[in-house]
């Protein structure tokens, strides 16, 4: 099911139309959308015809920010991530030979992910130690045999 988020002029149309404050709202390409109000609850609004209510039974959506492999990340995840970069003052700290740039932009688990995101197993790293070093947690593959013709 194909879920869009309306623009900032679209919530502000259901706000203005039914008097309440909108935190975010979908549609599913039909004339009825869907809106979250601050205090949780759950409404439709028919664009046709103006009219609203609540929906006793409410659909919850995840809403996540894409990230380059479709799996996102999410607020928390962006906030530990901004803690780390400003605590390590964004200057890489793996400073790895021959391959530092010293500007940090990523934060790398220092010991696999399945410990969490807590500050203390994360490092500020620029992109190419990141990427040099690769995963703490997974070693690279075999290499595949080659058929010799």
């Amino acid at each position: 099911m194909s879920v869009d988020i309306l623009s900032t002029r679209s919530t502000r149309r259901i706000a203005n139309s039914t008097g309440l404050e909108i935190v975010r709202a979908w549609g599913h390409g039909d004339y009825q959308m869907r809106f979250v109000t601050p205090d949780h609850r759950h409404g439709w609004w028919d664009k046709k015809t103006g009219q609203w209510g609540w929906t006793e039974d409410p659909i919850h959506y995840t809403f996540r920010m894409r990230g380059w492999d479709g799996r996102g990340s999410t607020t928390a995840w962006r906030k530990v991530r901004a803690q780390v970069l400003a605590r390590d003052g964004h200057q890489c700290q793996l400073r790895l030979d021959g391959v530092c740039t010293y500007r940090a932009t990523h934060v790398p688990h220092l010991h696999g992910k399945d410990l969490g995101d807590h500050p203390s197993g994360l490092v500020a790293s620029c992109a190419a130690c990141n990427l040099h070093l690769g995963s703490v947690t997974t070693q690279d593959p075999a290499p595949a045999p080659r058929t010799k013709w």
